[in-house]
């Protein structure tokens, strides 16, 4: 409905439909001889040939909607070393106090305040707290050593499996800095000295499993940016 009527507007923008990778999208435009499809494709297929939406398939995070109710959820900062709430993913309960207390904290912010710091301030104490394993993973753990992963863990036995964490994955956040973000102009160079080194294993082998899903992410982004944006600055 929405592009639907953005179309009937005449929007110049492109338009884009995130949905999950489990639903089957049919190849070809429907008509009354193309065989039976689920509602759901149906309609995404209807996005794409009607409307001429982009469709890209996703990992979905729907059961963040069935959390109990609070006024925000957010994952923990797992990286610091005190308990900090993450701004990175946030599930939001609308709520007119609510937006007037955040609003109000912006106004009235301190110099050194970013978001984090003033949803911590407004929320700290009536928050939901999401996991942060599975729903904020930062780029950075993979440039961490092996046994520097407990944080994001959570426990100090569990060994780290870059491969196997970015399966389970369903929030990825770019964060190394001093890397600029995929999406702005990353030198060779830059990549190159910020990536992940690669283990040595025992008889001069080497273990690149986190530099080579690192460069992936990034590559990953890019491919897609490129597709639905037109433009794609990372260089991996």
């Amino acid at each position: 409905m929405i592009f639907e009527a953005l179309r009937r507007h005449g929007t110049r923008a492109d338009l884009l439909m995130l949905y999950p990778q489990k639903w089957k999208v049919p190849k070809v435009i429907l008509d009354d001889d193309a065989p039976p499809t689920d509602y759901e494709g149906t309609l995404l297929a209807q996005a794409r040939d009607q409307y001429h939406a982009k469709l890209n398939p996703i990992q979905h995070m729907d059961e963040l909607f069935l959390l109990p109710t609070a006024p925000v959820a957010m994952p923990r900062a797992y990286w610091l070393e005190q308990f900090f709430l993450s701004s990175q993913l946030i599930v939001i309960e609308p709520s007119e106090d609510s937006w007037q207390r955040v609003q109000s904290a912006m106004e009235h912010h301190e110099g050194h305040d970013y978001d984090m710091d003033i949803l911590n301030k407004v929320f700290g104490a009536s928050t939901s707290v999401i996991p942060h394993r599975r729903y904020d993973l930062l780029t950075g753990e993979f440039r961490h050593q092996i046994d520097q992963h407990e944080a994001y863990l959570g426990s100090p036995t569990e060994r780290w499996n870059g491969r196997d964490a970015v399966k389970e994955a369903k929030f990825v956040h770019f964060s190394d800095w001093p890397l600029p973000k995929p999406w702005l102009n990353a030198t060779e160079d830059q990549v190159a000295r910020q990536q992940p080194s690669c283990r040595s294993l025992s008889e001069g082998e080497s273990d690149c499993t986190d530099r080579d899903v690192w460069l992936e992410l990034r590559r990953d982004f890019s491919e897609r940016r490129l597709r639905v944006c037109g433009k794609a600055y990372d260089n991996v």
